[in-house]
């Protein structure tokens, strides 16, 4: 049996994702790159933002149908399946603003034959091959477990699991129920593959790192269970902007928390400052998301067992 590799979001860096597939002593053959005692577990995120998207999809499919790797489902995948179907009444089951779509103009440019694809009718135009794509995005896990570890896109919770186990979104029925927040299944996934988000009390706003004004914050999801949080010691990435003050218990109520005693999880999402090394969120929670989208490293754990007995690599160039 080989033993596991696992990469975090590679966003569209196909030079991060070769230069860090060489270091880890994967070489390709036959147009796959092949390890001979290890295979990888992809996190997510392949597309958006980055200039080489088609060749990172290229790479990681090629190693999944070659039995390789394993590629777990990221939300910008998901989101992409939601902006690319139609609802039957003009709309689509993930909005057109401007917002939404800035956020996957990168991969619109590269499979589109129009410089700026902003306007709806130009979607008709995207090539035959990004039809397979979302194809092949519907297929995708949604989470990994093996006797030793798991993986998610963003969070381990046992209670939204339970809510879509067995679906799949080649299921048209699934697909439209996870795109809508007010049901079960879009709730469930919005834990798993986005994180969940605290909502901050009425008039209580803070400004991102981006600059924009945010009522809600993304929050850890592990150990949860004492009994006093601030603002700063929930917020993700531990570290970023956060209001001050301190949170009520009431608010947290029904919010995932993960256990210290529960397997070792991974991770990505989150955009990680990269600050000279790869550090667990918790002595059984790693996050390998260190914003390889924008200047960061492609970071994996060669997994040995634990996650502080593994070893982590990472690629910048």
């Amino acid at each position: 049996m080989k033993n596991w590799d696992i990469i975090g979001d590679i966003h569209g860096q196909a030079s991060k994702l070769k230069s860090l597939l060489g270091k880890l002593g994967y070489r390709e053959s036959n147009g796959t790159y092949r390890h001979p005692e290890r295979r990888i577990l992809f996190l997510g995120d392949y597309i958006d933002r980055g200039p080489d998207i088609r060749t990172v999809l290229r790479i990681v499919r090629g190693m999944v149908a070659s039995g390789e790797a394993v590629a777990l489902m990221g939300n910008h995948e998901l989101n992409a399946l939601h902006y690319h179907t139609e609802c039957g009444d003009g709309r689509f089951l993930r909005s057109h603003h401007k917002s939404k779509t800035e956020q996957h103009i990168a991969t619109l440019r590269q499979f589109s034959d129009v410089a700026d694809p902003w306007e709806d009718r130009h979607l008709k135009r995207l090539d035959t091959e990004w039809q397979e794509w979302l194809q092949w995005f519907a297929r995708l896990p949604l989470y990994f477990e093996t006797e030793d570890f798991r993986a998610i896109h963003a969070c381990w919770s046992e209670d939204h699991i339970k809510d879509i186990a067995g679906r799949n979104l080649q299921d048209d029925e699934f697909l439209i129920a996870a795109s809508d927040k007010t049901r079960t299944e879009g709730r469930a996934l919005e834990i798993l593959l986005k994180g969940p988000e605290l909502g901050l009390p009425d008039g209580l706003t803070f400004k991102d790192k981006d600059g924009h004004t945010r009522d809600t914050m993304r929050v850890r999801w592990w150990d949860m269970a004492q009994k006093e949080h601030s603002y700063a010691s929930l917020v993700m990435p531990p570290g970023a902007p956060a209001p001050e003050g301190r949170v009520g218990q009431q608010a947290l109520e029904g919010f995932p928390d993960y256990r210290a005693d529960a397997k070792p999880v991974f991770c990505g999402h989150y955009w990680l400052p990269h600050d000279g090394g790869a550090a667990p969120l918790a002595r059984n929670v790693m996050c390998l998301d260190f914003s390889a989208g924008k200047d960061g490293p492609l970071v994996a754990c060669r997994w040995n067992g634990s996650i502080d007995g593994s070893e982590y690599i990472e690629a910048a160039e």
